[in-house]
This record gives C-alpha cells, sequence and structure tokens, in this order.
C-alpha cells in the first residue's frame, strides 16, 4: 500500500522525536516537515524559510543536518 503524504509527515515527525536536539532547531525541522507537497518536495528555498522563522544560517543547516 502506498502511503499519503500525511502519514509520511506523521512518521517523520515521530522519528524526530527520538533525536536529542535543541527546542529551536526541532522547531525548524517540523516547520520543513510540515511544508512538504504531496511528492515529497520541500517547494520553500532555505532563504525563505530563513525568512518566515527568522532564524540564522547555522540553525537552519543544522535542522537540515538532522
Amino acid at each position: 500500500a502506498i502511503l499519503s503524504l500525511q502519514h509520511y509527515q506523521i512518521i517523520f515527525l515521530k522519528q524526530l522525536s527520538y533525536f536529542k536536539i535543541e527546542t529551536k532547531i526541532k522547531k525548524i525541522c517540523v516547520f520543513i516537515i510540515n511544508n512538504l507537497n504531496q511528492k515529497g518536495y520541500l517547494e520553500l528555498s532555505k532563504i525563505e524559510i530563513k525568512d518566515i522563522l527568522e532564524v540564522s544560517d547555522k540553525e537552519l543547516d543544522e535542522a537540515f543536518d538532522v
């Protein structure tokens, strides 16, 4: 069976809970997961995410490294 994007998002969020990371980095990760399109791609650029969340390049890079 093919899982829907919503199912994958739930799986990703559950997996994220196992990581010991700063709250701010976790919030960035959640934002990224929640903004995947129906094909599982992130259509927002890093610059757009940075501007929306008002985070630094370092924080954003940390989130993408998770």
